[in-house]
């Protein structure tokens, strides 16, 4: 390949089929390029310059999840073919704020919000891994997430008002119609 197709090639933008900008940072030839996605996360991905072209890179930064959600690349969300207790806590959290359906269900959940920090699955994974009853609650299906607890009447879910708990404590504290 030239080095005039490299240079030509080095800069070139184009958005994925999820709507985000893309930019070739190196190109070794069509089957070797590295591309960055141009947000605040700056993934950074291999791909061929085909995918490029039509736009078939996906973005982990991307919000895919309830269209606020952002799984992003550090921790899975599954294991072997199983979701983790994780990813099945974060989606279930988010569920119950942006999910028109679970919020018609559940009407307690109405105007109820995830902070800006937990919509990326990442935080929310080091967050629950440093609670101090993180491996209670990992072990075993009677504890529960909370955000009700630290602050009475609480609608968001952040890292302020939120705590690992025993089921039958949160159950306490849950308000019956």
């Amino acid at each position: 390949m030239s080095k005039n197709m490299k240079e030509k090639r080095i800069g070139e933008l184009n958005y994925n089929n999820q709507g985000c900008l893309m930019k070739i940072i190196d190109y070794k030839n069509s089957l070797n390029i590295t591309v960055e996605f141009q947000d605040k996360y700056k993934m950074i991905v291999k791909a061929t310059y085909y995918d490029f072209i039509h736009g078939r890179i996906g973005n982990s930064y991307y919000p895919s999840v309830y269209g606020i959600g952002i799984l992003g690349q550090k921790y899975k969300m599954s294991i072997d073919g199983k979701i983790t207790k994780e990813y099945n806590a974060w989606h279930g959290m988010l569920a119950r704020c942006y999910d028109e359906k679970h919020r018609d269900n559940n009407p307690s959940y109405i105007d109820c919000k995830v902070c800006n920090e937990w919509l990326l699955f990442e935080n929310f994974y080091e967050w629950l891994h440093s609670q101090e009853n993180f491996d209670r609650w990992y072990e075993s299906s009677l504890w529960n997430i909370d955000k009700d607890i630290l602050v009475k009447n609480n609608k968001i879910y952040s890292p302020n008002t939120c705590c690992l708990v025993p089921h039958n404590v949160n159950k306490l504290f849950t308000k019956r119609g």
